[in-house]
């Protein structure tokens, strides 16, 4: 499936920053963070624009009710943060640690996560649009009752993931290692490949009702 993701728009000159700047300003625009660490703050209701973040620390942050637009992440830790009911729009997560990360009632569009780690993420209730998983480790990450359209999980790991009661349009999983998912239903329209397919057996017959042998 071949889909066209608008790339973050950042200016070539940006202002260096600090998070405890972040803190204090509550909306950033054209600047960097580079090597910053400020764990276990609260970032609530901030807004980031046209901005990149590298090399840098925010584990178990709490980032809810923020606006991220054209953002580049990179290298960077984000496990066990809070991004529930974030509205993000053309961002890219490039090599970053994310396990336990919350986007739960969060807004995607145009994003992008790269060689990133989000195991046991929190994607519950999030609208998913144009958006690329390329490269990830998702083992137990939870999509449930998420709205998911033009999505692509490209050379992927999903391990136990929780599909239950989602909504889909337009997604292609094929080419990712997919093992022990539940809501398999909910996979309804997608498109797997025959490796997938033969993997998936067992829950495909099981949701309809065959018994194996």
């Amino acid at each position: 499936m071949f889909m066209n993701i608008s790339q973050p728009e950042i200016n070539d000159q940006l202002k260096l920053s600090t998070f405890t700047q972040l803190v204090k300003q509550k909306s950033v625009e054209d600047e960097k963070f580079d090597k910053q660490e400020l764990t276990k703050f609260d970032y609530k209701n901030i807004e980031i624009i046209q901005s990149i973040i590298t090399n840098s620390n925010t584990q178990e942050s709490n980032f809810q009710g923020s606006k991220w637009r054209d953002v580049i992440v990179k290298s960077s830790n984000f496990s066990a943060c809070k991004l529930s009911d974030n509205k993000i729009t053309r961002v890219k997560f490039d090599g970053c640690r994310m396990q336990g990360i919350d986007f739960s009632s969060s807004e995607l569009l145009d994003v992008e996560f790269i060689n990133c780690n989000l195991d046991l993420s929190n994607f519950r209730m999030t609208q998913l649009r144009s958006v690329r998983f390329d490269n990830c480790s998702m083992i137990e990450s939870e999509f449930t009752a998420g709205d998911l359209k033009s999505v692509i999980m490209k050379d992927c790991v999903l391990e136990k993931v929780d599909f239950v009661d989602i909504k889909i349009n337009n997604v292609d999983l094929s080419g990712s290692q997919l093992n022990n998912v539940s809501g398999i239903k909910g996979l309804k329209g997608a498109t797997i490949d025959y490796i997938q397919l033969i993997s998936l057996a067992p829950e495909l017959a099981h949701s309809i009702g065959i018994k194996i042998k």
